[in-house]
């Protein structure tokens, strides 16, 4: 083996057959190989190996220079032609362009990867990601299986039992209207109260029964609140900006005057009925309020959840104040209120944040992420911010996609009318991707996924959703939805159906001339 350095004086000579030569330690300098081959025998080899072990065994690194990284850790790497396979394989880091016929297995290494770390052969590239999708797919499944028993074992009971009670506190409603608001609230919107109630099957066990409490009681007075702001009245707007101010006393309305050590006990209660043709309810909204207030209070992190759960409750208040039927005025004034909370670079259209702001899933999510005691700052934040818009728009968008046809007949607006015929599958299909990213970006992600998918599932599992105009929009937002879709889809259609046989079996019943019983009384 012969060779020069360009900065030496002297040629060196080729070594004679078993004669050694000293060897100058170059400062890592390059030395320049002009001549190597086998022909010259062992002798060579051996002086070959003897270079080879004295740089190995004495590196001196440059001085003043900063300590550079290995070649592996570059981010171009070098691609091998089938030529090369040999060197490819031993250092496990190069991409071959093709792998020649005769090539082992072991020899198609990818780049950044390890064959040894387990890299799929047949897709190299994919490996790694196909693994990762595999385990986030088994964690999510593992995310539903928990989060199913939890509910059906722990928490729906409990609804059963509170709205069993509010049923029977409804009923000694001195007001006949009022009365009956109550007991529809309760009846036609029950399946929003257990959907509200399945935020608490992620709480810890401990603290189960109080988050079911306060979700289900927020969800029930948001029921009879929004019933009561579609009544007639003299100035809609602040009947319904007073009526749903109550929500905000169920979540600790703040006092003017917080005291200075303690959590914030709020103001008292407010005539809520002030600016409402009917008053008289015998308390049943006040206990309602109550209910969720103490339940709320008691958890651990309601401190640090209540103000993002009370900006979620405002937004509420302004919507449904704002959210005028034909009968009651238009939505000037909703437009103008949604395009200033609209967030900036969002994308959205003043509908989308107002449907948002309508939302109560938000709340819900804040309620349950309270029964923890390590609930921080930031992720409430973080879960403020992907509920509204994109989470909670998504919500209230589907909803007044299955409620079109009713809310036509009885007078009031949708906002999905505002997309036109051909726009609403794109648009809502867009708000589901933006939503399920930011569902899995979300501390504890997999419980969010998870009811998003679930939210995803009630509302395309109804038979409105199966309607040739509504199939579209249905289909395209399914499509966003992943895996869990249809297993939630199948699990709200037998949840339904004890309530269609028994529609079936009342219905044929009213024909024969037998007496329908009440509706209040019967389970759906």
């Amino acid at each position: 083996m012969c060779g020069q350095h360009e900065r030496t004086a002297a040629s060196l000579a080729c070594t004679a057959r078993g004669q050694q030569m000293a060897i100058d330690m170059l400062d890592r300098q390059p030395l320049e190989v002009h001549d190597a081959g086998l022909a010259r025998g062992t002798a060579v080899a051996q002086h070959v190996r003897h270079v080879l072990e004295e740089l190995a065994r004495h590196p001196r690194p440059p001085c003043g220079r900063a300590e550079r990284r290995a070649i592996e850790e570059l981010v171009t790497h070098i691609a091998l032609g089938p030529g090369n396979g040999p060197v490819g394989e031993v250092t496990g880091e190069q991409i071959h362009l093709y792998v020649k016929r005769r090539q082992r297995t072991a020899q198609r290494v990818v780049v950044g990867w390890r064959v040894s770390g387990g890299v799929d052969d047949v897709n190299a590239h994919q490996g790694k990601t196909i693994r990762r999708r595999t385990h986030r797919r088994l964690t999510l499944a593992a995310t539903f299986v928990h989060a199913a028993v939890s509910y059906w074992m722990c928490v729906f009971p409990r609804v059963c039992l509170h709205i069993a009670r509010w049923q029977r506190q409804a009923r000694r409603i001195p007001d006949p209207v009022l009365r009956q608001l109550a007991l529809a609230a309760l009846l036609e919107k029950r399946s929003n109260i257990e959907g509200a109630a399945a935020f608490a099957a992620f709480a810890p066990r401990s603290r189960r029964g109080e988050a079911t409490r306060a979700t289900s009681a927020f969800q029930a007075a948001y029921n009879l609140l929004d019933m009561l702001g579609e009544q007639p009245s003299a100035d809609p707007v602040l009947d319904g900006e007073r009526l749903h101010s109550a929500l905000l006393f169920a979540l600790g309305w703040p006092s003017p005057t917080p005291p200075a050590e303690g959590p914030d006990p709020g103001i008292g209660a407010l005539d809520w009925y002030e600016y409402h043709p009917q008053r008289n309810d015998g308390g049943y909204l006040d206990r309602l309020l109550e209910e969720c207030r103490s339940a709320f209070a008691s958890l651990p992190g309601h401190a640090v959840a209540a103000p993002a759960a009370r900006a979620a409750a405002e937004r509420i208040v302004a919507f449904q104040s704002l959210n005028l039927s034909e009968a009651q005025g238009d939505h000037t004034g909703l437009e103008r209120w949604a395009r200033n909370a609209t967030p900036r670079g969002a994308g959205l259209q003043w509908w989308e944040t107002a449907a948002a702001a309508g939302s109560s899933l938000g709340v819900h999510a804040l309620i349950a992420a309270a029964a923890d005691a390590g609930l921080e700052e930031r992720e409430a934040t973080l879960l403020e911010h992907a509920y509204f818009p994109w989470i909670g728009g998504l919500h209230s968008l589907l909803d007044n996609l299955i409620d079109k046809h009713e809310d036509e007949a009885a007078g009031h607006r949708s906002l999905v009318e505002y997309y036109g015929p051909e726009r609403a599958a794109e648009r809502m299909r867009w708000m589901a991707e933006q939503a399920k990213l930011l569902a899995e970006e979300l501390p504890h992600s997999g419980r969010h996924t998870v009811v998003l998918a679930g939210m995803i599932g009630n509302y395309l599992s109804t038979p409105e959703a199966h309607s040739r105009q509504l199939a579209p929009v249905g289909q395209a937002v399914l499509a966003t939805a992943g895996g869990l879709a249809r297993p939630t889809m199948l699990v709200f259609a037998l949840r339904r159906l004890p309530s269609r046989l028994h529609n079936t079996i009342v219905y044929s019943r009213a024909r024969r001339g037998h007496p329908a019983p009440p509706d209040v009384d019967n389970f759906r």
